[in-house]
């Protein structure tokens, strides 16, 4: 599409302050933040607005080269609502779940003046070519749907690689906990056990890996809104192949739906592709993000080389994961 407004509803809770405010910070870079309560509270009313919460809501935005933001009569530019957003340093009250609500889709914003006119075609199917899917899941998984499966289905089209061939083409006669067991053997790989139910947005998952190492920091990065720098230290790593025991990298990551926190573990589960973020529970691992796709901080490059050379190292995964994904 050439053009999409988001409609986000009737003015309300001061809609038309809390859209001029984001509009006033975007045109002025030297603007401080209000610290007005009425004015972040207005702020908050407008981002708990069910649009952003919509699943399907992300595929309109992601294939359009212009967006438009419109709240009763008041219309701001989607690039303007960005880089607003950005600018404002609200106080997003814990847990995080709005902010990483909120980034997800502006990151869906920021990409429309860049996108084509046309969208790309393969001989199969036709795709915006956004992300890989387990990117995607990791973005958006919080996002509501009324049937299960549109949290999935909603997605493929922006996907970067093919996953009907794992079977996850849109088919409403697949049940739900079909379709959640074949994304999580197209995420994380086919050398796993994996239970599933109908009714429920879990995954219980045994698996062999290996931990690469730990979450040391977690910083907003200051130039993109839709993303955070992650420091990492790994340890134990083979000395023979040229590693040190210790050393650490710098990860810029998207903005994903649960928040990585320091203290997090880095592991590479057997048969995955890409790393995976999990927090220590009492007794099991919850999955925070599940494909991880690292992308170098600019000013440290060095430990992202070595990084991904100790990805293609690896060939032992000594140790036994119970690990929870629950959406």
């Amino acid at each position: 599409a050439n053009r999409v407004i988001a409609w986000l509803g009737e003015e309300a809770d001061d809609s038309d302050q809390a859209l001029e405010e984001i509009r006033v910070a975007a045109d002025d870079e030297s603007t401080n933040p209000s610290k007005n309560e009425m004015i972040q509270e207005a702020l908050l009313a407008l981002l708990r607005r069910p649009w952003f919460r919509r699943i399907w809501v992300l595929q309109e935005v992601a294939a359009a080269r212009h967006v438009l933001i419109m709240c009763g009569s008041t219309v701001v530019d989607g690039h303007a609502f960005r880089l607003g957003l950005s600018r404002l340093e609200l106080s997003y009250e814990p847990p995080l779940e709005l902010q990483n609500l909120v980034r997800s889709v502006t990151y869906l914003i920021r990409g429309a003046i860049f996108r084509p006119k046309h969208v790309a075609s393969r001989p199969d199917r036709a795709s915006l070519d956004i992300r890989p899917l387990g990117e995607l899941v990791d973005m958006y998984h919080t996002h509501e749907a009324t049937l299960h499966r549109d949290k999935v289905y909603a997605l493929l089209g922006m996907s970067s690689d093919d996953p009907s061939a794992a079977g996850l083409s849109p088919d409403y006669t697949v049940s739900w906990e079909k379709l959640f067991h074949a994304l999580v053997t197209f995420i994380l790989g086919e050398s796993l056990s994996v239970k599933t139910w109908g009714n429920r947005e879990v995954a219980v998952i045994t698996s062999k890996g290996c931990i690469l190492g730990q979450v040391s920091s977690v910083e907003s990065d200051s130039s993109r809104y839709d993303r955070q720098n992650v420091g990492i230290t790994f340890k134990n790593t083979p000395e023979h192949l040229g590693f040190e025991r210790k050393w650490s990298a710098h990860w810029a990551l998207q903005a994903s739906a649960k928040s990585v926190r320091q203290g997090d573990l880095i592991c590479l589960l057997q048969g995955a592709q890409r790393p995976t973020i999990i927090r220590i529970c009492k007794d099991h691992f919850a999955i925070i993000m599940a494909a991880v796709t690292p992308r170098p901080v600019a000013r440290m490059q060095s430990g992202y080389v070595k990084c991904q050379k100790l990805l293609l190292s690896i060939n032992s995964f000594p140790r036994n994961f119970l690990l929870v994904w629950n959406w």
